[in-house]
């Protein structure tokens, strides 16, 4: 801590400042200078997706609520164990990115690779002969909220089975008003258009993450000297084409 957690006006973002005011909630003395321990769990009290800083707890709090909070392991082994095994394993023939999140268990398609445009033999692949599925995979899928149960149901074609023009909430079956999809998606495309001119850059490396408008000589170098990924526009001209291909 190197002022009181009162002082952070960031607190909410900041992981030991939230368990370091809970810390003082709970009457535990909290001082400058001292040295605050967290852990990320799985809360089963929070019913809404939380930030990374509101699932950061003492242990003192994790062994206290077993039935409650638990160890979110994946979170550790996609941001502390897979990034050095990457970069130690990134010169061996034969390995990505993809395949070592499949090793540890994790989601490959969540891990781009500069391998995932190229064939098994090492040769470029054109972008025309990639799938769809592959081509997208990254993409957000367009989610439209229901006006009758107000859940969320993805829209992946605005044709059904049996080719009749028309959108179900896959929640309650009813079906969406033809002006209701319009201005959803709509709105989707005006969305991701306004952040993708606002130019944003994100790194690659899934322990870094760092977001920036800044621009450097070596503008695909992430600016954090102590990273080695690559920035990338985080709203790519693919997330948009995907909208326009409807």
């Amino acid at each position: 801590m190197t002022k009181d957690p009162e002082q952070y006006a960031d607190a909410k973002n900041q992981p030991h400042v939230l368990v370091a005011v809970r810390m003082k909630e709970r009457g535990l003395t909290v001082r400058t200078g001292d040295t605050i321990a967290y852990i990320i769990c799985h809360s089963k009290i929070s019913e809404k997706p939380s930030s990374l800083a509101e699932r950061a707890y003492h242990p003192d709090e994790l062994r206290k609520d077993p039935a409650n909070l638990s160890i979110d392991y994946e979170w550790y082994l996609i941001q502390q164990i897979h990034p050095p095994v990457a970069r130690l394993c990134e010169h061996i023939d034969g390995t990505d990115s993809s395949r070592l999140a499949s090793c540890l268990g994790l989601d490959p398609k969540k891990f781009t690779s500069s391998s995932s445009n190229m064939s098994g033999n090492g040769e470029l692949r054109l972008t025309s002969v990639i799938s769809e599925e592959e081509k997208f995979r990254d993409c957000e899928r367009v989610g439209l909220i229901c006006n009758s149960c107000k859940s969320v149901s993805q829209l992946e074609s605005l044709i059904t089975a049996d080719y009749k023009v028309g959108v179900k909430c896959s929640a309650c079956g009813s079906t969406f008003r033809p002006i209701t999809v319009y201005y959803q998606v709509y709105g989707a495309i005006r969305k991701y258009l306004k952040e993708y001119y606002q130019g944003w850059l994100e790194c690659d490396d899934p322990a870094c993450r760092t977001q920036t408008l800044r621009m450097r000589v070596y503008e695909s170098r992430c600016v954090n000297d102590q990273c080695r990924g690559t920035m990338s526009p985080k709203v790519s001209s693919t997330t948009i084409l995907y909208f326009y291909n409807f």
